[in-house]
């Protein structure tokens, strides 16, 4: 990890603290969505059309379940940066960085596939969470250690 640049500040505009907390708050509400949304989309399936789609209801409480522990690993992030913990810090990279590999390999599926507008929703969703994974890196370089917390 010591070959990925840092970055002094996010968006320009705001320290790296601020922007980690920034991007917390954003995945945090992101995924919160997405939750309620795929919950809605269940309830409405059930009453519309009963339980005739299996592979429907597989997606969707794979969905509900991702969502949900993505959130989880927000609110970590958010832990992390306003009580100091690293290793909270830690988790958060380490999860948004197996994140980006499958999106890497969703990306290699989609091109095999030509669907055009996939590829560029996908190169967009990759480029912001690389941006993400350089400024929490950053501030995770730069956080005070925390001694009340093993680091591995």
């Amino acid at each position: 990890m010591e070959k990925i640049p840092t970055v002094n500040n996010c968006c320009w505009f705001f320290d790296v603290e601020t922007g980690t907390k920034i991007i917390g708050y954003l995945e945090a509400i992101v995924y919160a969505i997405w939750f309620t949304l795929d919950v809605i989309g269940v309830i409405q399936f059930k009453r519309n059309e009963g339980s005739g789609h299996s592979e429907f209801w597989g997606a969707a409480i794979f969905g509900i379940v991702i969502n949900v522990f993505m959130f989880i690993i927000a609110c970590l992030l958010l832990v992390g940066v306003y009580k100091h913990k690293i290793l909270y810090v830690k988790t958060w990279l380490i999860v948004q960085s197996l994140m980006l590999i499958m999106m890497v390999i969703q990306l290699v599926l989609i091109i095999l596939s030509f669907n055009i507008g996939g590829i560029i929703s996908h190169l967009i969703s990759i480029c912001i969470l690389c941006y993400f994974l350089v400024v929490v890196l950053s501030y995770y370089r730069g956080m005070p250690s925390n001694t009340s917390a093993t680091t591995y």
